[in-house]
């Protein structure tokens, strides 16, 4: 283990991981803890995450936008952080410029099976998806896409050095300072322990840069709604918002907190199909 290398700080990358962490971190008390998508604070510990939903939001327009079919395709890791928040706020986007018409089929799979991606994609491809958003924990995705030909929006990774010609935009977290400040606390012997978030106003949230792989006036329309929700004058979030079963879920002029968008565990209407890989 790290430990037993000698390490007495760790840095956990992962939210699936952050039950393990949460764990290891009362046990450990000798070792001081990282954890990315973790909401625990202890002597040892320190979590971070944030509203990477923000990003994603205006990326569903850019995807709308540059998209023939009108078919949006969302690749999704069910392990990855806020994944419904994610996966909804894109959709959500996405309707801003098609409304009712909003045709988004969704495929679930984990980013550590690169074959069950390659077919999850082919099945989007084969549903009429000419955009594919990845919500993975990995390149593979984005990669395929390029290989293949289709355009794609992703997180988790160099877009224009992994899909160069395919590439639109994509979302991350910019966690860096957290981090090096974190351990640097520790070095000091002051650390405090927190529960680091934020998003697109504290730039902890990030969107790639458009491409010139994007239709003209991308950059023009999606920017609009980046800084409207950088300015706290949009919320992604606010009702009314339906299910796919058309059930309100977000009632009329509601505005939903940042935990509770954690919460989710519902899918969007406009999300038409949703298949296990």
């Amino acid at each position: 283990t790290l430990q037993d290398d000698g390490c007495n700080i760790i840095i956990s990358c992962s939210a699936r991981f952050a039950n393990s962490i949460e764990k290891e971190a009362r046990a450990s008390s000798d070792t001081y803890y990282i954890s990315f998508g973790g909401e625990t604070s202890g002597s040892n510990i320190s979590c971070f995450g944030g509203e990477l939903y923000q990003t994603a939001n205006v990326c569903g327009i850019a995807a709308a936008y540059n998209t023939d079919s009108n078919v949006l395709g969302v690749l999704a890791d069910p392990s990855s952080y806020n994944v419904y928040g994610v996966v909804n706020s894109y959709v959500l986007g996405a309707k801003e410029i098609w409304g009712a018409q909003t045709d988004v089929r969704l495929n679930w799979v984990w980013s550590d099976n690169e074959a069950k991606i390659e077919e999850a994609i082919d099945d989007l491809v084969s549903q009429g998806s000419d955009v594919i958003m990845c919500y993975t924990e990995n390149d593979y995705a984005a990669e395929y896409c390029e290989a293949i030909g289709v355009k794609v929006i992703a997180n988790s990774c160099n877009l224009p050095e992994f899909a160069p010609t395919q590439y639109l935009t994509g979302f991350f977290f910019n966690s860096s300072t957290f981090i090096v400040d974190t351990v640097r606390s520790i070095k000091a012997e002051n650390f405090v322990s927190s529960v680091h978030k934020g998003g697109i106003a504290a730039g902890t949230a990030r969107l790639v840069d458009f491409s010139e792989n994007c239709k003209e006036g991308t950059d023009t329309i999606s920017s609009k709604l980046y800084d409207y929700v950088k300015t706290g004058k949009a919320h992604v979030f606010t009702g009314e918002i339906k299910n796919r079963d058309y059930k309100v879920m977000v009632e009329k002029g509601q505005q939903l907190s940042f935990k509770d968008i954690c919460d989710i565990d519902w899918l969007v209407l406009g999300i038409n199909t949703a298949k296990d890989f």
